[in-house]
């Protein structure tokens, strides 16, 4: 009987030990996390913890797809940082809504730097035809704002699409003449013929409207357009100077290719713009920066920074012009910087009145040499203005650097 029992005992614990080892042995089942409130998880997309809000970024990632339309309802209502973060989840989710919020997202006219970059970026990863398509029912829509006008036509011109560069000439034809809205349908009929490589008869009828237009074939500016990637330096040189003696003085192709999605042909036209006088293309070259300023990666938009201060600060009447084709953000930085600079004086009216000095001095100095006393004292004028117009370009500068390079930078969280 002892026998027995002690046998019985023995078993007993074996069992128990076997059960322990396989206890430690066998993984715990994963704890599903408890289901939280919507709204609460999208506070916590503004969280100054990083911690809260990755986590609540990750949840909302997993069922954005699901609940794509209610969170689309929400995200007016968020703070600004998380309405960022929400509409980064969005726009890179798998529904055929999201093409749509990308646009919309850019017609908004308060719509923030990051909000504007994630909308361009998702787009970029959507077939051409989809967005084609989302952009002629925006656009064939009553009497759209000038603002959303030009924003679709940004994006119209990424699209290399024979049927985007014809709905562009279209465009061009319907907007009223010699208008900034008739350069920027122009321009996303440019930028779309010049990063496709089988569009010669839009860039033919282009050639054909201007007189100043560059006379080559538009293999040829392919070809060198391609070599600014070259990875060797001397190779990308001679691109360079290919695309000089091709490309003239054209102000709508080099502001075109300012915009372009290679980062490569952005920044050699930027860097074309930034030692160029624009002419009556100023006000356009400003418009254009601002774009940059606010929706192009960091890199074009430093040098979209520098182009802007080489460029001629807008006049009220410019501004009235350029204000409803702009954001509103980058408007009211604009006209701060402008307030700034009117205090120190006017930057342009010194510009102008440099130019025609020299102009003057030039042939006294080559016929009568530095001695000569009317030289002497045109010398000393272009002398005096130079300082003041040193101090206001320096004003001009860190202006625009104060405003929007933080920004640029990702140094401004508000």
């Amino acid at each position: 009987m002892r026998k027995a029992a002690l046998i019985l005992f023995v078993a007993s614990m074996g069992l128990l030990l076997l059960g322990l080892v396989s206890a430690q042995e066998t993984p715990a089942s994963p704890r599903e996390e408890p289901p939280e409130d919507l709204d609460a998880l999208l506070g916590y997309l503004s969280s100054t913890v990083p911690e809260h809000r990755n986590r609540a970024e990750r949840l909302i990632g997993e069922i954005a797809s699901a609940r794509f339309l209610s969170l689309v309802e929400r995200l007016s209502a968020q703070p600004p940082r998380g309405r960022e973060l929400l509409l980064k989840i969005l726009v890179n989710t798998d529904r055929p809504e999201r093409v749509t919020l990308c646009v919309n997202t850019l017609c908004r006219q308060d719509a923030r730097r990051r909000e504007r970059l994630y909308a361009t970026e998702a787009l970029r990863q959507v077939e051409q035809a989809q967005v084609l398509s989302t952009l002629k029912q925006r656009l064939s829509a009553g009497s759209l704002p000038e603002y959303e006008k030009v924003q679709c036509y940004r994006v119209l011109g990424e699209l290399t699409l024979p049927e985007a560069q014809s709905f562009a000439e279209k465009e061009r034809d319907a907007a009223p003449p010699e208008g900034l809205l008739a350069f920027f349908a122009e321009d996303a009929l440019l930028r779309s013929v010049l990063a496709s490589d089988f569009s010669q008869p839009a860039w033919s009828r282009y050639q054909r409207r201007h007189k100043d237009a560059p006379k080559v074939d538009l293999k040829s500016i392919a070809g060198a357009l391609a070599d600014l990637a070259q990875p060797a330096a001397v190779d990308r040189a001679e691109a360079e100077f290919a695309l000089h003696d091709m490309l003239g003085s054209d102000p709508r192709v080099w502001l075109a290719l300012a915009r372009s999605i290679e980062p490569e042909r952005a920044a050699f036209a930027l860097t074309v713009l930034r030692r160029r006088t624009m002419g009556s293309y100023a006000l356009v070259e400003q418009a254009v920066m601002l774009d940059l300023v606010t929706t192009g990666e960091k890199t074009t938009a430093l040098l979209a920074v520098d182009v802007a201060v080489a460029g001629a600060p807008p006049a009220p009447d410019d501004m009235k012009r350029m204000r409803p084709l702009v954001s509103v953000e980058a408007i009211g930085r604009l006209e701060a910087v402008l307030e700034g600079l009117t205090a120190a004086g006017n930057l342009a009216e010194l510009r102008t009145q440099r130019s025609r000095l020299e102009s003057e001095l030039t042939p006294l100095l080559r016929r009568f040499g530095p001695a000569h006393g009317e030289v002497r004292h045109l010398m000393e004028q272009v002398a005096g203005i130079g300082e003041r117009l040193e101090y206001l370009e320096r004003v001009w500068r860190r202006g625009w650097r104060q405003e929007f390079e933080a920004d640029i930078l990702g140094l401004s969280e508000k």
